[in-house]
């Protein structure tokens, strides 16, 4: 099953990327602040990708192919989102974001580098990736 995880691959592509996450792990969409800004502007939420275990930042993301149940991978997501969200999120927005998460990657190749720019998940351009990663 396609999943999306944390990844140094294509960093500095853009100015603007980060990566504090630790590779490999989960990622799902960081909260983002209310702050008029730019995608690409100071805070950086607009486009970060949280990791679900060390709970840091990343612009960028692998779609990887995981040995991994589907039930078991939102269980998974759920579980480590409640930790840290519990409170403020109900369960149900969870699961429907674990959901989202495995639609996003089941969109892109196993292998892509993909990138969060606001509201859109998008490829970066493999030939740029390769160059940042070589």
């Amino acid at each position: 099953m396609k999943i999306l995880v944390a990844t140094a691959k294509g960093q500095g592509i853009r100015t603007s990327d980060y990566h504090f996450a630790t590779e490999g792990e989960h990622v799902v969409f960081a909260s983002e602040c209310d702050r008029r800004e730019s995608i690409d502007g100071r805070c950086g939420c607009k486009r970060g990708l949280a990791g679900t275990t060390s709970r840091k930042v990343t612009t960028t993301a692998l779609v990887i192919d995981a040995d991994i149940d589907r039930q078991d991978y939102i269980d998974g997501i759920v579980a480590a989102q409640a930790e840290a969200w519990a409170d403020l999120i109900p369960t149900e927005e969870l699961v429907e974001e674990a959901e989202e998460m495995l639609r996003i990657a089941d969109c892109f190749p196993v292998g892509a580098v993909v990138e969060k720019r606001g509201t859109s998940i998008k490829m970066r351009d493999p030939r740029a990736v390769t160059a940042t990663s070589a």
